[in-house]
Parts: C-alpha cells; structure tokens; sequence
C-alpha cells in the first residue's frame, strides 16, 4: 500500500475548501453602473456604458420609467450584481424593450 504526504492532502483540502470561493471573485469590467432611481439619469448611464461596448456592470436599482429603452449596437455583456449565494440582486423597474438590438 502506498502512502501518501500528509502535506500533500492538506494542499488538496486546502484547494478543494477555497475554490468555491475564488470562483466568487469579481471578473474585470469595462464599465460598473450604478443605479439612481431615476429614469432620466439611469437609461443615460446605462446606454453610455453599453455605447463603450465590453462588459458592463450594473449594480442597485434601476428604474426605466414607462418607454425607457437601451439600444445595443455593439458586442456588449451586461452583467447584473449578485449576492453571496449567487441570487441576483441588481434589479431593472420598467422600461419597454428595455434592452432593445436589432437583428444581426
């Protein structure tokens, strides 16, 4: 029978307890919005960031009002923040075809 280091498991246990973890650490983003509330302000900042093109972060409460709209014209991810356990906590009010790209 073989044996194996003592050390050796502790590094894979040590591994295996942190990588949920270090999977949770924040990606890079191009742009981080945050929301206000206001519909005039928001659809402004978020189309400025989605105009920039990359990833953009969107992080609070957004609202749109009643026609509110983005118009995605370039490659663009749009990320919405997330808790702890991975629920997403960034929330959009309103808006109509509030996240609007035409066909390729």
């Amino acid at each position: 029978m073989r044996r194996v280091p003592i050390g050796f498991l502790s590094a894979v246990f040590a591994v295996c307890l942190y990588m949920p973890i270090m999977a949770a650490q924040p990606e890079s983003y191009d742009s981080v919005v945050m929301g206000q509330g206001d519909p005039k302000a928001d659809v402004v900042a978020v189309q400025k960031a989605v105009d920039q093109g990359g990833a953009v972060l969107l992080k609070g409460t957004f609202n749109f009002g009643q026609k509110g709209r983005v118009i995605i014209k370039k490659d663009v991810e749009i990320v919405g923040e997330s808790d702890s356990k991975g629920r997403p906590i960034t929330e959009i009010k309103g808006g109509f075809w509030t996240f609007y790209s035409s066909l390729p």
